[in-house]
């Protein structure tokens, strides 16, 4: 079987390039999302229907794996290894995501490290990683699609962007949506402080929509 360090070594050969040069702020890795071309919340999404993971992406064995492997990315890349909390957060986040795409009909879930290649003035590469689920053939509506990006506590910044990219602007409204079509709402909305960081980072998105 491949270890986890032959796997990591493998995938930054592979990992797209971020020139971080072109921009005087902090870049996100790309979400391998495109312009969605949805008129209606019922237009249907496909996700990963071949069941493929991009090479620079490696498969966890298992969520308990979390830990170890943000161990070994920190020590080969020279980074600050997570705190536990923050990785229990990692898992919750992407569990959110999972817990929706297999309410679904996902056939299946996958818990990933995905690693991305910085590039920085004077030619200076850095390794960056981040933790996903990979949802293996589920077909869902735009709605359903949205449901499963917004659901985690925390969306993230690549999250809320998908969510506008989507067509959608306002969790609150969004959420009464979601309930209506017997679909979890936005964990976000469960306390005023959540739903302050979401709408912060959602604000300046919407306004370049």
């Amino acid at each position: 079987m491949q270890t986890y360090s032959s796997a990591i070594e493998e995938a930054v050969n592979h990992a797209p390039i971020i020139d971080m040069r072109r921009t005087s702020v902090a870049v996100q890795p790309p979400t391998g999302t495109a312009e969605f071309p949805f008129v209606s919340d019922n237009d249907l999404f496909r996700i990963n229907p071949e069941g493929v993971i991009a090479p620079h992406v490696v498969p966890l064995r298992s969520p308990d794996d979390y830990s170890s492997i943000d161990t070994l990315c920190a020590a080969k890349f020279g980074l600050r290894a997570r705190s536990n909390k923050q990785i229990e957060a990692d898992i919750a986040h992407e569990e959110a995501h999972e817990e929706v795409a297999l309410l679904l009909g996902a056939q299946a879930t996958a818990h990933t490290i995905s690693l991305w290649r910085l590039l920085y003035p004077g030619d200076v590469t850095r390794v960056s990683y981040s933790f996903g689920v990979a949802v293996y053939n589920l077909t869902t509506t735009r709605l359903g699609y949205a449901a499963i990006r917004v659901r985690p506590r925390d969306p993230s910044h690549g999250d809320l962007q998908d969510f506008v990219d989507l067509g959608y602007r306002d969790l609150v409204t969004f959420g009464a949506k979601a309930k209506a079509a017997g679909l979890p709402p936005p964990l976000a909305l469960s306390s005023r402080r959540l739903r302050k960081r979401a709408e912060n980072i959602l604000q300046p998105l919407t306004k370049t929509a």
